[in-house]
C-alpha cells in the first residue's frame, strides 16, 4: 500500500531549466501578493507590518526552496507557539491549510508544492522495480532520529536577564545559539522565554539511532547543553531526562544514489507527513532517506523506557 501510494504520488526530479523557471514565476507572483495592497491582492485591504512581511517571506522560502509546506516548529527560533498561532490567523486569508494533523501543516496561498494535493500532476522516476528495491532495501536499515525540538520549564529567563542576556523586544525571548557541546555533528539552539525554554538539537547530516544507547549519548549531549545553559544563568535547571521531546523527525536512510534528485511527500492524518527524498550528505555522497515528523510531547526518559520495551518485546 505504501509503495503503490509513493508511486502515485511522485514528483518531478533534478533541476530541469522549466522547473527553475516555474519557481520563479511562482516567487515572483508571491511577491506580488505580499508587497501589493490592492483590493485584488488583499482582500482584507490590509498593510502588511513588518513582522507579518517577514513570517510570510520565510514561509514562502520553506515552501519554494524545500519543496514542503511548513509548521510552528519551523519557527520556534524566532517566535512561541503562540505567537505563530496569531501570525496564522492575522494572515489567514493569504494561509493555505495544507495538512490537518499534529502539528498542522500551511502553505502560502498561490504557491503549488511539487506535490499539491488538489493539483497534482505525476511524473516518473525511474522504473517502477528500481523504487521497490530501494524501498526494500530501507527495510533492513536502522530507525533514526534528528531535528530534535525538547522543551522544559524553569526560571532560567529570569537569571539570564539578572546576567545581562538581551530579550527579544516583543515576545522577551532569548537566543542562546550553538551551545558548547562535544559532538561536532550535532548543534543545539535554545530560545529562552520567560516561563519556557525550548532546545533543537539538529543532526540531520548524522542522526542519532534510535536505540537505549544511542538515547543515553544524546542525554549526555544535552546535560552538557544543560550546564552551559547553567554556566550562563547560574539557574537551576531541569534534569535532562525529564525534558519533553515535542517534536523530531524519524529517518531510515538507504542506497548511495548516483541519479537524479527527488523529493516525494505523502498525507498521513494521524501522524503527519511522510517524506521520501534524496539527501546529499557532507561528504558529496546522496543517500535516499525515508522520513516522518512526529510529535510525541513525552519525556526523554519515557522515551527509553518504550524502546527498550519494544527491543525485549524482540526477543519474547
Amino acid at each position: 500500500m505504501f509503495v503503490r501510494s509513493v508511486l502515485i504520488m511522485i514528483i518531478g526530479l533534478g533541476e530541469y531549466g522549466p522547473k527553475k523557471i516555474f519557481i520563479k514565476l511562482q516567487k515572483l507572483k508571491v511577491e506580488s501578493m505580499i508587497n501589493c495592497d490592492s483590493p485584488v491582492t488583499n482582500p482584507c485591504n490590509f498593510s502588511l507590518t513588518p513582522a507579518q512581511k517577514r513570517f510570510l517571506d520565510k514561509a514562502t522560502k520553506i515552501n519554494l526552496q524545500e519543496g514542503r509546506p511548513f509548521c510552528f516548529q519551523d519557527f520556534l527560533d524566532n517566535m512561541s507557539h503562540g505567537a505563530f498561532k496569531q501570525q496564522i490567523h492575522r494572515l489567514k486569508d493569504r494561509i493555505t491549510i495544507v495538512q490537518k494533523s499534529i502539528p498542522t501543516f500551511y502553505k502560502v496561498s498561490g504557491i503549488d508544492l511539487p506535490l499539491d494535493w488538489h493539483n497534482v500532476t505525476p511524473k516518473p522516476m525511474g522504473s517502477a522495480q528500481n523504487l521497490v528495491t530501494i524501498l526494500e532495501s530501507l527495510k533492513t536499515q536502522p530507525t533514526m532520529i534528528h531535528d530534535i525540538k525538547i522543551q522544559f520549564t524553569s526560571n532560567l529567563h529570569q537569571g539570564l536577564v539578572k546576567r545581562g542576556a538581551t530579550t527579544h523586544p516583543k515576545n522577551k525571548s532569548i537566543k542562546c545559539s550553538n551551545l558548547p557541546i562535544t559532538d561536532n555533528h550535532i548543534i543545539i539552539n535554545a530560545l529562552v522565554y520567560p516561563k519556557t525554554t525550548q532546545l533543537s538539537v539538529s543532526c540531520t547530516y548524522k542522526p542519532i539511532i534510535y536505540d537505549v544507547a544511542s538515547l543515553l549519548y544524546l542525554i549526555e549531549i544535552l546535560s552538557q547543553a544543560s550546564m552551559s545553559l547553567f554556566s550562563l544563568s547560574q539557574t537551576s535547571i531541569p534534569d535532562v531526562k525529564d525534558w519533553i521531546v515535542t517534536q523530531y523527525h524519524m529517518n531510515k536512510d538507504g542506497l548511495v544514489m548516483d541519479g537524479e534528485k527527488f523529493h516525494i511527500t505523502i498525507g498521513e492524518m494521524t501522524n503527519g507527513l511522510i517524506r521520501y527524498y534524496s539527501k546529499k550528505l557532507p561528504s558529496g555522497k546522496t543517500v535516499v532517506r525515508l522520513e516522518q515528523i512526529r510529535s510525541p510531547k513525552t519525556s526523554i526518559m519515557d522515551m527509553m523506557k518504550k524502546t527498550a520495551n519494544a527491543s525485549f518485546g524482540e526477543f519474547t
